[in-house]
């Protein structure tokens, strides 16, 4: 069972006079973590009760959106579970990811690029491009965010098996590996 909540990212931002308020999934043990696009001085988060403090101007938008949030990642996990059985914190950060402008395959090439730009960075990189061929040999080009969903990505590990007859822990894999974009 997943769990979702809200949290104020305050590490690594010594001397920030405001935070971003982070969406916190919790799933098999794992965490990852996605914006909320909301940033807000320390002094105005309640962290036990996870929201924007009445001392600030727009709480009660700002709350509002963190519950819209809340109850998107919940919808989401509740597609992810219906559509596989292999469901993961990675997965649910991925189905949550904004849909812009950019398809999928600009910006797994712009990341690409990005992590293989890193000092030590070799094979990551590598393995991610290979099961990227093979993603891009199931769906095609151009592949828009609005595309990509729970259904896709049980149909393509449904295509691993049953085409390529990877077995479940090579599947596993490179469902991790493609979409593992938290980087």
């Amino acid at each position: 069972m997943a769990t979702f909540s809200h949290i104020l990212k305050s590490w690594g931002s010594a001397g920030a006079r405001e935070h971003p308020i982070l969406l916190r999934i919790q799933h098999q043990g794992k965490r990852r973590y996605l914006s909320s696009g909301i940033s807000i001085a320390k002094k105005h988060w309640n962290e036990r009760r996870s929201e924007v403090r009445k001392d600030h101007p727009q709480h009660e938008l700002l709350n509002r959106r963190l519950a819209l949030q809340l109850s998107e990642a919940n919808t989401a996990y509740n597609e992810l579970e219906l559509a596989s059985e292999d469901v993961s914190a990675d997965l649910i950060q991925l189905a949550l990811r904004p849909k812009g402008v950019e398809d999928f395959w600009e910006f797994t090439e712009k990341w690409l690029d990005m992590i293989a730009a890193r000092p030590g960075a070799f094979h990551y990189p590598k393995q991610a491009q290979s099961v990227l061929r093979k993603f891009e040999r199931f769906v095609g080009r151009p592949l828009k965010w609005d595309r990509l969903s729970p259904h896709l990505l049980a149909r393509f590990d449904e295509y691993m098996r049953s085409t390529l007859s990877n077995g479940p822990s090579t599947r596993n894999s490179d469902l991790a590996s493609v979409f593992r974009t938290d980087d």
